[in-house]
């Protein structure tokens, strides 16, 4: 039976009694108001939206837990909340409640913040139905998309689905021109990455600005276990909520050789950790172990067609290495299930990728893999082959476990390693809980092969405590530091060092700075020390607009005896500008102390940095390189903005040596060596290159950057991405993944360009090209390209098909599409329809708005 056990603990560590739900309520973020309307007896909601939910998720009653957290008093009077289930437990549909009670019955806007950009296209398209039927709007988030800050609504409020990324530069944004309080609530999925690197140190700053803006805004954050969520909701002022719960079963099972032994998920101790052990005949030739020794091929074939299953596997090459080997040993008894449908998904797959040779056989089986190198059209296809039955095996790597809702009867591990890293309980969570999801019935099931030599450290791993989440603020060499301390002086949250130091102390870093080992204080200190040294911030009366080469910044715990000072020497004597004494470190030069409360404020550039959402030095790279280019800038064709936008390498592509050889063996060969020569890359280049066994570091960056520029201005020129994969030897996702990245790019520069007087001109080229770098496909199938989950290869069919704009979808029956568009079925044809809907909504919404300013004028 499904484990229905509460455990509701309190942030400071008490564990609460199993048994009947008890709250402490936390402080929570000042509130402008925890008053609701009252619109029905859903949840405060009208019954419509019970309709709603039955009708577009199939859910006609909610699971005890959910009805209980959505009577919880942090949900009831708006406090913080953290609730923590297990995978699958049914968290999305209580934070989708909890959106339509904020929008609806407060009239406020919400932010729904999500890891990746597939989800937040999967969250767009789910969204979309009730965003029709209930009158609000849903805007995208990602990559480049999404104006900052947002346009303001006069008569309905928005649903802004964000990834990580881009929630921090629209929270930025808002509280720029003062408008944060617009924004009533923040849900946040995958809460435990806030541990992770890039992305858990921009939603840790997030949440640190919106607890000091003080804006009355609610923060709900869906997870699964963390080790020290107790922590985590110290940092957040949040209540917590947690269940062990499943609506399915989900039986574990660790295999070693011809060994499988069950799971027991309570055990504490190593010798509990498995609760029985057998041995298994899978009834293998000499031969059948040879080229399948995990049996892998036994355990699929025990579930598949007529079930579902899923093999996590290291690597994407090992993805391949056994998509080959399931395909060639697979009964061919397969090949008779649902035929008709895998051979057209083939010929899809065709009109895609002339060139999938292994996908296209392994389609005709049921079976493919799903990988990062896969373009965005090929993993789309896949996943809703899969949902609809028509594959019954996707092997893939990890991240699918993270990235896409897949559910399956059998999840198979291959390997506790991911790449070449032991797993994490965590990590091992999440592959495990896609097995058994809600609406598959039957107990899922999950097995974790591993070698012999393994078995002890798996043990460990299924005996440890789950993953601490800890804070990364402190990590790359300072700059998100930097960053921060920056951007809180620029948006006007601190205005001396004394407040900055406090505003520190609001991190997540301040309250795990002793374990880490962290001194935050002296850490700070240091950070300004630079950011000073560097010109990015100074003292608001410092007459030196530059600070001198040879000029040292000490600290001073005093305050100044006058805060605004009116003159000059006043102004020395604020910052008390000295000689070093001789014999000391400082001898010979100028020694600037600075007082607790010194006012600070940041330069230009700065502020660009801010509104672009770069850090400083990225911010400074980037304008030294606009400046020099822009003495010579080719307006004529798209090449030289292009090699400016690709400067920062994002390590997507990561070329080898051998790569970059045959990148310019090719420019030779096509005979562009004079198109080179304006990039850097030159005949000199070229020799080098071709002689040498391992390339200078400079020489290497000249050659990856003309690299880089070389393969999106194809993509700007509409090659298609498989054929640009082709020619350079590359995968095609990876392809995808740099024009998403450089349109990311290209739309934090225009924000930075629109605070930078001097580069004005960029300005006026960079919005043009924004839109299409973020598509590259011709004009007329921009607006088919603006819905969730369509990429070029859909937007050809819709048009070829005679849906060339969005109300023409919009206009049309789901029977329609699937009749009249190629390889369409109803579940996509609905959420397109929907989705077409919800963007016409929104340009109405626009439309009126303007209408309504004209009027105003007029009259």
């Amino acid at each position: 039976k499904p484990s229905n056990r509460s455990r509701l603990a309190h942030i400071f560590g008490k564990q609460a009694s199993v048994g009947s739900p008890k709250l402490v309520a936390r402080k929570s973020a000042p509130l402008v108001s925890s008053h609701f309307k009252d619109m029905g007896p859903y949840f405060g909601l009208p019954t419509q939206v019970k309709r709603l939910i039955a009708k577009y998720r199939g859910i006609e009653e909610l699971y005890d837990w959910q009805k209980e957290c959505l009577g919880l008093t942090a949900i009831v009077e708006r406090h913080n909340l953290i609730y923590a289930l297990p995978t699958s437990g049914g968290k999305t549909l209580v934070a989708e409640i909890i959106m339509l009670r904020e929008v609806m019955l407060r009239n406020r806007n919400v932010m729904f913040i999500v890891p990746y950009v597939s989800i937040a296209q999967e969250k767009l398209a789910a969204l979309a139905p009730f965003a029709v039927d209930l009158a609000f709007l849903v805007e995208e988030y990602s990559g480049g998309k999404g104006a900052i800050p947002p346009r303001k609504r006069k008569h309905k409020n928005s649903i802004f689905v964000c990834t990580i990324e881009k929630a921090l530069v629209l929270m930025d944004g808002l509280i720029e021109v003062d408008r944060a309080n617009e924004v009533g609530l923040i849900v946040i999925d995958e809460l435990h990455m806030i541990g992770e690197d890039r992305r858990g140190v921009h939603l840790e700053v997030l949440l640190t600005k919106v607890k000091a803006i003080q804006a009355g805004i609610q923060v709900v954050g869906m997870s699964a276990t963390i080790g020290n969520l107790d922590e985590i909701a110290r940092f957040m002022e949040a209540d917590i909520y947690c269940r062990d719960f499943r609506p399915v079963e989900l039986q574990e099972y660790v295999k070693c050789g011809t060994d499988l032994f069950e799971i027991n998920t309570k055990a504490r101790t190593l010798e509990e950790a498995f609760k029985t052990k057998k041995e298994v005949d899978f009834g293998y030739t000499e031969e059948q172990r040879r080229v399948d020794p995990d049996h892998v091929i036994a355990l699929v074939t025990d579930v598949i067609p007529t079930k579902s299953c899923l093999v996590f596997c290291p690597t994407k090459r090992q993805c391949e290495q056994l998509c080959t080997l399931m395909t060639d040993c697979l009964p061919r008894e397969l090949l008779l299930h649902r035929t008709k449908e895998r051979e057209e998904l083939v010929v899809a797959l065709r009109a895609e990728n002339d060139g999938a040779d292994l996908l296209a056989s392994a389609f005709l089986l049921g079976i493919a893999y799903h990988h990062s190198g896969l373009s965005f059209d090929e993993r789309k296809m896949i996943e809703d082959a899969y949902r609809l039955g028509i594959l019954s095996l996707i092997i893939c790597t990890s991240t699918l476990a993270a990235g896409v809702n897949l559910p399956a009867k059998r999840v198979i591990i291959r390997s506790p390693f991911i790449a070449t890293n032991f797993t994490t309980l965590s990590r091992y969570k999440q592959m495990a809980g896609r097995a058994g999801r809600a609406g598959l019935g039957e107990p899922g099931e999950s097995i974790l092969i591993c070698q012999k030599k393994d078995i002890g450290a798996v043990c460990n791993l299924l005996c440890s405590p789950m993953d601490d989440a800890n804070s990364s603020l402190h990590s790359d060499n300072g700059n998100y530091l930097k960053n921060l301390i920056l951007s809180s002086i620029g948006l006007g949250l601190c205005s001396t060092r004394n407040d900055v130091q406090k505003f520190m102390a609001k991190t997540l870093l301040a309250l795990q700075a002793e374990r880490l080992g962290v001194d935050l204080r002296q850490l700070t200190d240091r950070m300004l020390q630079t950011l000073y040294k560097e010109n990015a911030i100074q003292a608001k009366s410092d007459g030196c607009k530059k600070t001198p080469v040879n000029m040292t910044i000490r600290f001073d715990e005093t305050e100044s005896s006058q805060a605004e000072p009116a003159n000059e020497s006043a102004q020395i004597h604020e910052l008390h500008v000295t000689r070093g004494a001789k014999g000391t470190s400082e001898e010979g030069k100028l020694v600037k102390t600075m007082k607790k409360n010194t006012r600070l404020v940041i330069n230009e550039l700065g502020k660009a940095a801010i509104r672009a959402g770069f850090h400083m030095d990225k911010a400074r790279r980037f304008y030294d390189e606009m400046e020099r280019i822009g003495e010579r800038l080719n307006v004529l064709d798209q090449y030289h903005l292009l090699y400016v936008i690709v400067l920062e390498d994002d390590g997507t592509l990561r070329p080898t040596d051998a790569d970059l050889k045959a990148f310019v063996a090719l420019i030779e060969q096509e005979q562009r060596l004079a198109f080179a020569q304006r990039f850097h890359v030159g005949e000199i280049t070229i020799q080098k290159m071709s002689s040498c066994m391992r390339f200078p570091s400079d020489l290497r960056n000249t050659v990856s950057r003309f690299f880089r520029m070389t393969i999106v201005s194809e993509l700007w020129d509409l090659s298609p991405a498989q054929r640009v994969a082709r020619k350079y030897k590359l995968d095609a996702g990876s392809v995808q993944q740099l024009m998403t990245n450089v349109a990311s790019t290209a739309s934090g520069l225009l924000r930075m360009t629109e605070q930078l007087p001097k580069l004005w001109a960029y300005r006026q080229l960079l919005a043009t090209m924004t839109q299409r770098l973020s598509h590259c496909c011709t004009i007329e199938l921009l607006p088919l390209m603006e819905l969730p989950g369509v990429k070029i290869a859909r937007a050809k069919q819709l048009w070829r098909a005679g849906f060339t704009s969005l109300a023409s979808i919009a206009a049309a029956k789901s029977s329609d599409l699937v009749t009249m568009v190629e390889y369409m079925n109803h579940r996509n044809a609905s959420q397109l329809i929907m989705a077409a809907k919800a963007k016409l909504m929104e340009q109405v919404e626009e439309l009126r708005d303007r209408v309504e300013d004209y009027l105003q004028v007029i009259r």
